[in-house]
């Protein structure tokens, strides 16, 4: 009867569990969404009094927001990775107006999967190190091709570059982090780490990222992933 008395108590801790995890899964969707329509007054009003310009903006980071808690799908399709570069574009030309983005990426490369989050933080990462002042233009291209069974991109940026020691130490920390890099608050990092952690996690390490700079000239982020495309 202590066993079966064991086995009860087990029951009811697990149907605890279940109840608490349901409740906390629910609370996650009221604050996003709750945020998200709040996002949405605020533009309305924005517009209401003529500012434009900064509405639209809004609405970029609101949708943003929305690609972030509207799916759980780790693997997304690249168009919607493109997307969101053009929303997030849309936010910093507000404060930095010569920014420029050219896509290159064949229309039948635009159905397949990229894992959720891949390009936005490189993007990211080239306008935060890439500007030094906000007249300063900066043009950004990604490019994407497929070799075989592997899928390719390289995002060009022609911002202020990374010296040689610099470079030499980063792309050494994303080759040799692994899954659980230490994510630091160090100049070029964050973002590109949490990136790079999860290509490995999905792909293994030959799709980690790799970076290269010339200073004053061009620096390019480049990957590769399996072509998943659909049937």
């Amino acid at each position: 009867s202590g066993k079966l008395t064991t086995l009860i108590e087990q029951v009811k801790t697990s149907e605890q569990q279940r109840q608490e995890a349901q409740i906390e899964l629910l609370q996650m969707q009221i604050n996003p969404h709750f945020i998200y329509n709040t996002m949405e007054v605020f533009s309305s009003k924005m517009k209401l009094y003529g500012h434009y310009e900064e509405s639209d903006c809004l609405v970029a980071f609101a949708n943003i927001f929305r690609y972030n808690i509207s799916t759980n799908d780790a693997l997304v399709e690249v168009r919607m990775e493109l997307q969101q570069l053009r929303n997030y574009l849309r936010i910093q030309q507000l404060r930095y107006p010569q920014i420029s983005f050219e896509s290159d990426i064949p229309e039948d490369l635009l159905a397949a999967q990229i894992p959720k989050f891949t390009l936005q933080p490189i993007m990211e990462n080239a306008i935060s190190h890439g500007i030094s002042d906000s007249s300063q233009a900066l043009s950004l291209h990604i490019v994407a091709a497929r070799k075989g069974d592997r899928l390719l991109f390289h995002m060009k940026d022609n911002g202020a570059g990374i010296p040689p020691e610099k470079l030499s130490e980063l792309n050494h920390i994303l080759h040799h982090a692994g899954h659980t890099p230490d994510i630091t608050s160090d100049g070029h990092s964050v973002g590109l780490k949490n990136v790079n952690a999860r290509l490995e996690l999905y792909f293994g390490k030959e799709s980690c990222l790799s970076i290269t700079s010339v200073p004053g000239l061009e620096t390019c982020v480049s990957f590769e992933i399996p072509c998943r495309l659909p049937e």
